[in-house]
């Protein structure tokens, strides 16, 4: 009998343990200590994931935070799950903050929490992705319109003016980004653009989905990538395919395996966003609202464009 009850506490001791590790861990032990105010306000940032662009989106933050006598407490996942996105999103209201900067994610669960955010009086600012059917605060990003011009733009001059291309998008994106390539390659009576793919938020299928659009369009002479992990595989796919140079690739190209297909000549250019930027500027919009001070609907982080080892910032 004792044998037995010692067996059943063995077992329920594992599943303890088991049940606590698949829970999402938010943040850590430290950022927990910073949940309680000790400034002037208490912001609170929600990141995507832990990648690095937004490592350097909470970096930039947490500068000015500090700088200006802020407290900011970041709730964070390792990788991207939608649900533990409206989980922190939910917990962070509940906390009754001062404001709150968030990873822009578009679908009505969220469009419902940013305005409950703001009927309790906390303002939203959104990030990375706009949320424009909801009645968040602010926008700080990337103007998506303009990002998708410069790409095409740059993929009409690397393959010469003509040809077939390929899109590759993230499934939560803006639609601006399409729209502008869409525009821009109408305008191009050679080249068309013969295939748009999604992949998925967790980015499971990503090297599938590129790899059949090589291998279904054997004339294929560009991809454009708006999602920075897609611009990376995209390489991958090329490389193992033996269709370097063949192929033109235009990308998103934060992370640095990127930057080395770019220098390699495998990619032919990145679009570089600015996450420190990102973050300050979110710390920074969110400090001038909560001081009644006049502040922008939307503002837009400057960008360059990384091709052949070279940064173009007039780009």
């Amino acid at each position: 009998m004792k044998r037995r009850i010692v067996v059943l506490m063995g077992i329920m001791a594992i599943l303890t343990i088991i049940t606590f590790a698949m829970q999402p861990r938010f943040y850590t032990s430290q950022e927990q200590k910073e949940y309680i105010q000790t400034g002037d306000y208490h912001f609170i940032l929600i990141l995507k994931e832990k990648d690095s662009f937004w490592q350097d989106v909470e970096k930039g933050a947490r500068e000015y935070a500090r700088a200006n006598n802020i407290t900011l407490s970041v709730l964070k996942q390792d990788y991207f799950e939608k649900e533990n996105i409206y989980q922190m999103m939910d917990r962070a209201i509940e906390s009754n903050p001062d404001g709150i900067m968030a990873y822009g994610l578009n679908s009505e669960e969220s469009e419902n929490l940013i305005n409950k955010s703001i009927e309790l009086n906390i303002p939203w600012i959104c990030l990375g992705e706009d949320v424009l059917k909801s009645n968040r605060s602010g926008y700080i990003g990337i103007n998506d319109y303009y990002v998708g011009k410069l790409m095409t733009r740059k993929m009409i001059d690397h393959i010469n003016y003509y040809g077939d291309l390929a899109i590759v998008m993230n499934s939560e994106e803006s639609s601006f980004i399409l729209s502008a390539i869409k525009e821009m390659t109408n305008e191009r009576k050679y080249v068309n653009v013969i295939e748009t793919a999604y992949i998925d938020m967790n980015r499971v299928n990503t090297y599938k989905i590129i790899e059949d659009i090589v291998q279904r369009n054997p004339e294929l002479k560009g991809i454009i990538c708006t999602d920075p992990y897609a611009t990376y595989v995209a390489g991958q796919v090329i490389v193992r395919l033996n269709k370097v140079g063949q192929i033109k690739i235009v990308g998103i190209g934060e992370l640095e395996e990127t930057q080395r297909f770019v220098e390699k000549g495998v990619i032919q250019g990145a679009v570089m966003r600015s996450p420190v930027i990102m973050g300050e500027k979110a710390v920074e919009t969110m400090h001038d609202m909560k001081k009644d001070e006049l502040v922008n609907d939307a503002i837009f982080i400057d960008v360059s464009y990384f091709e052949g080892g070279i940064h173009d910032e007039d780009d």
